[in-house]
């Protein structure tokens, strides 16, 4: 039971950290920008009726280019003041996205469309006497609610695990040299 002007220990990793700890963590890899995505139900109605060769595949995804009809007035600013490219992915079910960070992208604006029996995670590497091992530690997830923006910073390690049906997501890459303080503050900033 959580009382006020209490701490609230959480496990994480090894120990036990207070939940402000836990809150810093969350803001070094992801934040909620507390802005809803306005075409969320729309766009996942578009998304589930097109065929499958409109999806373009990577790795063990699929993707499409955000049709321009789709943007609201937020994500058009951010596409025009970052030069980005918006697109939805497709994760099919009982796929897991190792440990990784990504190439190019230093940030993403997600929303996830509908709700998702799925897992992302942040967390930090511990290195390892085995080469074919990974161990992570103080893992935090990212818990999505339907039609949220989320900002997250992608070049923290994060992995995705995604069961039994198909994950449909928003998502805004922002390549380099652009870096995570600007984008934050510019979405900080921004007023409709």
């Amino acid at each position: 039971m959580h009382h006020p002007g209490k701490v609230e220990l959480v496990k994480a990793g090894h120990g036990f950290e207070s939940r402000s700890l836990l809150q810093l963590m969350m803001k070094k890899y992801f934040t909620d920008l507390r802005r809803t995505y306005k075409f969320t139900n729309e766009l996942l109605q578009f998304v589930k009726a097109l065929h499958p060769q409109k999806w373009k595949s990577t790795l063990s995804l699929n993707y499409i280019d955000l049709p321009k009809s789709f943007l609201d007035p937020f994500l058009i600013d951010v596409v025009s003041n970052f030069q980005c490219s918006p697109i939805v992915i497709h994760f099919p079910p009982n796929n897991w996205y190792d440990w990784h960070t990504d190439f190019k992208r230093v940030a993403t604006i997600n929303s996830l469309l509908h709700e998702a029996e799925s897992l992302t995670m942040f967390g930090e590497p511990v290195a390892s006497e085995n080469p074919n091992a990974k161990h992570m530690k103080n893992i935090v997830q990212l818990k999505y609610s339907v039609g949220e923006m989320y900002l997250l910073d992608v070049q923290q390690m994060h992995a995705v695990l995604n069961l039994n049906q198909n994950r449909y997501l928003l998502s805004v890459g922002i390549n380099m040299p652009e870096n995570l303080s600007s984008i934050m503050h510019y979405c900080e900033e921004y007023s409709t």
